[in-house]
Protein backbone atom coordinates (compact mmCIF):
# COMPACT_ATOMS: atom_id res chain seq x y z
CA UNK A 1 0.00 0.00 0.00
CA UNK A 2 2.58 3.07 1.04
CA UNK A 3 4.80 1.57 -2.19
CA UNK A 4 1.63 2.43 -4.29
CA UNK A 5 0.98 5.52 -2.79
CA UNK A 6 4.68 6.95 -3.49
CA UNK A 7 4.71 5.36 -6.69
CA UNK A 8 1.29 7.50 -7.70
CA UNK A 9 2.90 10.69 -6.20
CA UNK A 10 6.16 9.72 -8.36
CA UNK A 11 3.66 9.67 -11.26
CA UNK A 12 2.33 12.95 -10.47
CA UNK A 13 5.33 14.42 -10.22
CA UNK A 14 5.86 13.26 -13.88
CA UNK A 15 3.09 14.99 -15.04
CA UNK A 16 3.90 18.07 -13.51
CA UNK A 17 6.81 20.69 -13.77
CA UNK A 18 8.89 20.62 -10.62
CA UNK A 19 7.97 23.98 -8.91
CA UNK A 20 4.29 23.17 -9.26
CA UNK A 21 4.76 20.27 -7.11
CA UNK A 22 3.15 21.30 -3.39
CA UNK A 23 5.53 20.26 -0.36
CA UNK A 24 3.80 17.31 1.33
CA UNK A 25 5.87 17.57 4.41
CA UNK A 26 5.63 15.63 7.51
CA UNK A 27 7.65 14.86 10.94
CA UNK A 28 8.91 11.30 11.19
CA UNK A 29 7.61 9.43 14.54
CA UNK A 30 9.89 6.39 15.95
CA UNK A 31 8.18 3.35 14.68
CA UNK A 32 6.30 4.69 11.78
CA UNK A 33 6.24 2.82 8.59
CA UNK A 34 8.09 4.28 5.95
CA UNK A 35 9.25 4.33 2.19
CA UNK A 36 13.14 5.33 0.51
CA UNK A 37 12.73 5.93 -3.15
CA UNK A 38 15.89 6.82 -4.70
CA UNK A 39 18.20 6.52 -7.82
CA UNK A 40 21.23 5.03 -7.07
CA UNK A 41 24.01 5.23 -9.47
CA UNK A 42 21.59 7.80 -12.30
CA UNK A 43 19.63 4.69 -12.35
CA UNK A 44 15.75 3.41 -12.22
CA UNK A 45 13.82 4.18 -8.97
CA UNK A 46 14.47 2.33 -6.45
CA UNK A 47 12.08 1.99 -3.10
CA UNK A 48 12.13 -0.18 0.18
CA UNK A 49 10.35 -0.22 3.11
CA UNK A 50 11.18 0.14 6.54
CA UNK A 51 10.53 1.61 10.04
CA UNK A 52 11.74 4.26 11.53
CA UNK A 53 14.37 2.88 13.83
CA UNK A 54 16.14 5.96 15.87
CA UNK A 55 15.39 9.52 15.66
CA UNK A 56 18.59 11.71 17.06
CA UNK A 57 19.08 15.21 17.56
CA UNK A 58 21.27 17.05 16.09
CA UNK A 59 21.87 20.28 14.55
CA UNK A 60 18.03 21.86 15.37
CA UNK A 61 16.43 18.77 13.58
CA UNK A 62 16.34 14.86 14.39
CA UNK A 63 18.17 12.63 12.18
CA UNK A 64 16.81 9.78 11.43
CA UNK A 65 17.74 6.43 11.57
CA UNK A 66 15.38 3.59 9.23
CA UNK A 67 15.65 -0.28 8.30
CA UNK A 68 14.55 1.30 4.73
CA UNK A 69 17.60 0.41 2.99
CA UNK A 70 18.91 2.31 0.05
CA UNK A 71 22.17 1.95 -1.84
CA UNK A 72 25.30 4.51 -2.52
CA UNK A 73 24.00 6.88 -5.13
CA UNK A 74 20.17 7.42 -3.25
CA UNK A 75 21.42 9.90 -1.70
CA UNK A 76 19.16 12.91 -1.80
CA UNK A 77 16.35 10.46 -2.45
CA UNK A 78 13.06 10.56 -0.03
CA UNK A 79 12.23 8.91 2.75
CA UNK A 80 8.43 9.17 2.78
CA UNK A 81 5.82 8.45 5.30
CA UNK A 82 2.95 6.37 4.89
CA UNK A 83 0.47 9.00 3.45
CA UNK A 84 3.56 9.82 0.86
CA UNK A 85 4.62 13.34 2.78
CA UNK A 86 8.28 13.44 2.91
CA UNK A 87 10.09 12.92 6.23
CA UNK A 88 13.64 13.26 5.31
CA UNK A 89 16.18 12.79 2.87
CA UNK A 90 18.23 9.49 2.08
CA UNK A 91 21.64 10.46 3.50
CA UNK A 92 24.65 8.15 4.07
CA UNK A 93 24.92 4.38 5.40
CA UNK A 94 27.03 3.42 8.35
CA UNK A 95 30.61 3.23 7.16
CA UNK A 96 31.25 0.09 9.53
CA UNK A 97 29.96 -1.91 7.49
CA UNK A 98 26.43 -2.21 9.72
CA UNK A 99 23.03 -2.09 8.01
CA UNK A 100 22.02 1.32 9.26
CA UNK A 101 20.48 3.79 6.67
CA UNK A 102 20.35 7.52 7.51
CA UNK A 103 17.90 10.60 6.61
CA UNK A 104 18.01 13.91 7.30
CA UNK A 105 15.12 15.78 8.78
CA UNK A 106 12.89 16.78 6.08
CA UNK A 107 12.10 20.49 7.33
CA UNK A 108 15.69 21.13 6.80
CA UNK A 109 14.73 21.31 3.12
CA UNK A 110 12.73 24.68 4.26
CA UNK A 111 15.61 25.97 5.76
CA UNK A 112 16.26 29.44 4.99
CA UNK A 113 19.73 28.51 3.30
CA UNK A 114 17.95 25.42 1.71
CA UNK A 115 14.90 27.54 -0.20
CA UNK A 116 17.42 30.26 -1.32
CA UNK A 117 18.33 30.80 -5.21
CA UNK A 118 21.71 29.55 -4.14
CA UNK A 119 23.46 26.34 -4.08
CA UNK A 120 24.56 25.83 -0.15
CA UNK A 121 26.54 23.13 1.08
CA UNK A 122 25.65 21.07 3.96
CA UNK A 123 28.73 21.29 5.38
CA UNK A 124 29.66 24.52 8.07
CA UNK A 125 32.34 27.08 7.02
CA UNK A 126 35.61 25.85 6.76
CA UNK A 127 34.38 22.01 7.02
CA UNK A 128 35.58 19.86 4.21
CA UNK A 129 33.71 16.94 4.96
CA UNK A 130 29.93 16.35 6.20
CA UNK A 131 29.24 15.30 9.75
CA UNK A 132 29.22 11.59 8.57
CA UNK A 133 32.17 11.42 6.76
CA UNK A 134 34.65 13.20 9.64
CA UNK A 135 36.82 10.69 11.86
CA UNK A 136 34.67 8.92 14.48
CA UNK A 137 36.57 11.05 17.22
CA UNK A 138 34.51 14.32 15.79
CA UNK A 139 31.54 12.57 14.54
CA UNK A 140 28.05 13.50 16.63
CA UNK A 141 28.06 11.19 19.34
CA UNK A 142 24.60 9.68 18.15
CA UNK A 143 25.98 7.58 15.34
CA UNK A 144 28.00 6.19 17.80
CA UNK A 145 24.62 5.48 20.02
CA UNK A 146 23.29 3.94 17.02
CA UNK A 147 25.85 1.74 16.13
CA UNK A 148 25.21 0.36 19.87
CA UNK A 149 21.74 0.25 19.60
CA UNK A 150 21.68 -1.62 15.67
CA UNK A 151 24.41 -4.39 17.56
CA UNK A 152 22.07 -4.97 20.94
CA UNK A 153 18.81 -5.09 18.88
CA UNK A 154 20.72 -8.06 17.15
CA UNK A 155 22.14 -9.61 19.43
CA UNK A 156 18.60 -9.85 21.36
CA UNK A 157 17.48 -11.25 17.81
CA UNK A 158 20.59 -13.49 17.70
CA UNK A 159 20.03 -15.35 21.60
CA UNK A 160 15.39 -15.44 20.86
CA UNK A 161 16.54 -17.52 17.86
CA UNK A 162 18.74 -19.63 19.55
CA UNK A 163 16.03 -20.47 22.30
CA UNK A 164 14.38 -23.72 21.99
CA UNK A 165 11.09 -23.56 20.64
CA UNK A 166 8.13 -22.39 23.32
CA UNK A 167 11.06 -21.61 25.48
CA UNK A 168 10.88 -17.64 27.04
CA UNK A 169 13.80 -15.90 27.97
CA UNK A 170 13.63 -14.14 31.38
CA UNK A 171 14.09 -10.39 31.77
Amino acid sequence: MLAARVAVAYVQYLRRSFRSLPWLLAAASLGSAVMAAGFPAGGNLVMSEGQVEGLYLYDGGNVIRTSATFDAGASGGGLFDDEGALVGLLAFKARSGAKLHFALPADWTLSGAAVSSQFVPIVPSGEQHAFWERPKSSQPSFLGLAMLEAASQRDSATSACNQPAGATSSP
